[in-house]
Formats: structure tokens, sequence, C-alpha cells
């Protein structure tokens, strides 16, 4: 989860199953959306809507009202929206790489589980 301050007020941006519904509302289809998002040709009328989709998910996991509406980005200059678009395209890519087990990040490597349980039986044996 990411948080960005936009006029002295900090946004945590949440991206989970009722933002993922509420995107889905919006765009249309969920893995299209977040390909637009990232791609060149955004717009900032996407990156308003995301940033009032996860910012009021995360007010919502925090048990805050839902009341950003996308309006609080209106006086940011483009350096403002390249941190903002940053800190969205974060928050979603943690969201769809993140597996957690016990609490924790999963950890995405690649293994060869067939030699672990080879060298796990060495050590023991």
């Amino acid at each position: 989860m990411a948080t960005i301050k936009i006029k002295g007020q900090e946004y945590s941006l949440r991206m989970d199953v009722n933002a993922m519904e509420k995107i889905e509302e919006e765009f249309g289809d969920l893995k299209e959306a977040l390909k637009a998002f990232r791609g060149r040709d955004r717009k900032i009328s996407m990156v308003k809507s995301m940033f009032r989709i996860l910012a009021n998910s995360g007010r919502k996991s925090a048990g805050l009202p839902e009341d950003v509406t996308g309006e609080e980005i209106n006086t940011c200059n483009l350096a403002d929206l390249n941190m903002l678009a940053e800190a969205l395209n974060k928050t979603m890519e943690e969201a769809m790489h993140a597996e957690t087990i016990g609490g924790n990040e999963a950890d995405d490597a690649a293994h060869d589980e067939y030699m672990e349980e080879l060298e796990q039986q060495e050590k023991n044996g």
C-alpha cells in the first residue's frame, strides 16, 4: 500500500477486492483497465478515478468515511501527477504480485522443488 500527500493531506492507496470491484464497475474489465492505466495514453480522468477508488478503499480499510472525490488532485501540476501515477502504479503492482503467507510477502522467485526436496533429504539423512 502506497501513500501520497496532496495539499498537506495524506492518502493511503489500497488495491483490494473492494477497489477491484469499483474499477470493474467504472471501466468494465479490471485487466484492461489496469493495462490502459499503465499505458502511455492514460487520461487525466482515469488518474482521477483511480485515485478516488484507491484512496477510498484505503479509507474504508481504516474505518474512515469514503469521501475522496478525485477533485483533490485538481490543483496538481505535472510533477505532482507523475508522483501520483507512480504511487497508484506501486499500489496496483503490489496487489497484483503480492501473495501473502502468514502475513509476509511471498517469495516470487522460481524454485526447483525437486532439487530442494533432494537437498532437504540429504540434510536429514
